[in-house]
């Protein structure tokens, strides 16, 4: 995906892209918002639910994002870790075609979330490979620079790269 990310960043400038990131962004609080509620953590669920309504309306489909100005600050919930939250493991380190790299636990989160998202509705079928594989290329041209510079400092780059999704993964599971 390199050729396709260099090019996608010569030809849209920085601000589009950033509101390409923050429309994704807008999109996925579908799937937070009833995360949290699973979760039974209702502020967050309160605070998702507000940003929406601002970003989707005042944000103009969440190209903007008034909703962190006024401060309602943002937070990703999915359901890879509503289940790590009722004790289900990760399982094995997996990269799923055109997703991106995963663990079973949150590659079984990734199909149930897609049952969240409003754009299941308007592409039946299509829309976890549309809408999932244009975010996750959205979040990997945002983190381009980022993973260019861990794969010129690795000596095993698959290595490094999972260990750094691991290392990740696990920060926002259980960030509170």
């Amino acid at each position: 995906f390199d050729p396709i990310t260099v090019g996608y960043r010569f030809v849209v400038p920085e601000p589009a892209r950033r509101s390409v990131n923050r429309f994704f962004t807008n999109v996925n609080s579908t799937q937070s918002l009833v995360n949290d509620i699973f979760q039974l953590e209702w502020r967050d669920a309160r605070r998702t639910f507000v940003r929406l309504v601002i970003n989707s309306t005042a944000g103009i489909g969440g190209l903007f994002d008034p909703a962190t100005a006024w401060g309602f600050e943002g937070h990703v919930s999915d359901f890879g870790q509503t289940l790590a939250l009722a004790g289900v493991p990760t399982g094995p380190y997996l990269v799923l075609p055109l997703f991106g790299p995963s663990d079973a636990r949150d590659a079984v989160g990734l199909g149930v979330d897609s049952f969240f998202h409003p754009t299941f509705f308007i592409l039946p079928g299509m829309d976890a490979l549309f809408f999932s594989t244009s975010s996750g290329f959205s979040e990997r041209e945002s983190h381009y620079e980022e993973l260019k510079a861990l794969e010129e400092s690795s000596i095993d780059y698959y290595s490094a790269l999972r260990s750094g999704f691991i290392q990740n993964r696990e920060a926002q599971v259980w960030v509170r």
